[in-house]
């Protein structure tokens, strides 16, 4: 990411808006407490990203603060706005200041710490190796010692002379001492460490890791071309020749003996594998939402959304977010809800500007400049309605399947009315767009 490559604050509203949810809604205490102190801390995030205190992807996120200050990193890679050497003043702190005759605030100890006695206590330290480094900013004054116990008085004054602004603020120096972990290392011959390499045996679990991926691989490859035969008009799961299931049968019995009880894994494959066993019980209980995941594995051209978050962090819309957005658009054309929320129906329609950028993505200019028209910051979202898999299929990409010609998917809609109907949604089982000032 360049300097100019900033991240999207979308993300750490998401982050925050999770960490709320959990705080309301987890029944573990410790755990509602936990989600509290996070949704602080990204609402923090989200505040100073906003008034452009935090500059996400720079080498100096934080306003106003040097390179080589270490910042506290949250998830995603997100600054939280302190510096990690930015701590509260210790009471080993304090004590040192008193066996130097100093005031007990961090400022006046740490230029203590360059007098004679100072210097002094810190050359103990490094050539006794006793001291422990939390951040990297703790060693600082210890390479002053060096340099000036070398005669390097010039760069040990550059090196303070960097350092004296932010003295009163950051800890330059290890307050602990180095702790006995039974732990070391060890210093021996190359050829020597060579030898001891070449001896090593591969972790059991490694080796039973590779060969299982060898086994299975050869397996997916005929689950995926299985499917691939069911294709008719663009979807899986239309037609299955005369002796799928057969072959289905076949192939579920290998992959059972090779995988034991581990049939029902999580992941991609593991939703092939489940579509399969209910296919050979009876193809009509498919779920639409299955039907969409194998349209994916078999790689067809439907504009699926499966993956928001990269997205929004990098501040851009892949082709297939366009190209969703207009199957949404048309079907909520002249809809109470596009007048009430005054969506730009006819001039998203109306985009065609799909162009190779970064990593020779497809992208849409257009689009992200229309998600971002008329406010300061437009978030562009797929509601998050839950987890069991009626809900799901909203997510999915409701408006392109109930445009479908396809017969079987139509039917899945009386299904989907009947599951969901009663129940009491977070959010509107729409693509939508929602503004924050």
């Amino acid at each position: 990411m360049s300097e100019t490559d900033e991240a999207n604050p979308v993300y750490a509203l998401g982050e925050w808006s999770k960490a709320l949810q959990t705080a309301a809604e987890h029944p573990d205490g410790e755990t509602r407490d936990r989600a509290r102190a996070k949704a602080d801390s990204w609402r923090g995030v989200f505040q100073r990203m906003l008034s452009g205190l935090l500059h996400i992807g720079s080498r100096a996120p934080i306003r106003d603060t040097p390179v080589w200050a270490t910042p506290e990193v949250m998830k995603g890679g997100f600054a939280s706005g302190r510096l990690l050497a930015e701590k509260p003043f210790d009471p080993r702190e304090r004590e040192l200041a008193e066996n130097l005759q100093v005031e007990p605030r961090r400022g006046p100890l740490q230029r203590g710490l360059l007098s004679e006695s100072g210097l002094t206590f810190l050359l103990d330290r490094l050539q006794g190796r006793d001291y422990e480094l939390e951040t990297p900013e703790e060693a600082a004054l210890l390479v002053v010692a060096w340099l000036a116990s070398h005669d390097q008085l010039t760069a040990a004054a550059a090196l303070v002379q960097e350092l004296e602004p932010w003295m009163d603020r950051l800890r330059f120096f290890p307050i602990r001492p180095m702790r006995s972990t039974g732990q070391g290392l060890i210093l021996q011959d190359l050829e020597l460490t060579r030898n001891n390499l070449r001896c090593l045996k591969p972790h059991p679990q490694y080796v039973a890791m590779r060969r299982a991926i060898r086994q299975r691989k050869p397996l997916l490859d005929r689950l995926v071309a299985l499917w691939m035969e069911t294709r008719a008009d663009g979807w899986p799961a239309q037609q299955y020749p005369a002796d799928w299931a057969e072959r289905g049968h076949q192939l579920f019995n290998d992959w059972r003996r090779l995988n034991k009880n581990r049939w029902a894994e999580r992941g991609q494959t593991g939703t092939l594998r489940h579509c399969l066993a209910v296919a050979l019980l009876d193809p009509g209980q498919l779920s639409g939402r299955q039907v969409g995941k194998l349209a994916r594995a078999a790689a067809l051209p439907l504009p699926l959304v499966e993956e928001l978050a990269v997205d929004i962090f990098q501040g851009e819309f892949g082709e297939k977010f366009l190209r969703s957005a207009q199957c949404a658009a048309r079907l909520l054309h002249d809809s109470p809800y596009q007048r009430y929320y005054r969506l730009p129906v006819e001039r998203l329609l109306a985009l065609d500007d799909v162009a190779p950028a970064r990593f020779k993505t497809a992208v849409s200019p257009g689009f992200v400049a229309l998600c971002a028209y008329g406010w300061r910051q437009l978030v562009f979202f797929v509601s998050r309605l839950g987890h069991d898999q009626q809900r799901q299929a909203l997510e999915q990409g409701l408006a392109l399947l109930e445009k479908t010609p396809d017969e079987f998917l139509r039917r899945q809609w009386e299904e989907l009315g009947r599951a969901v109907a009663g129940r009491p949604l977070q959010s509107p089982p729409w693509l939508g767009w929602k503004c924050i000032q």
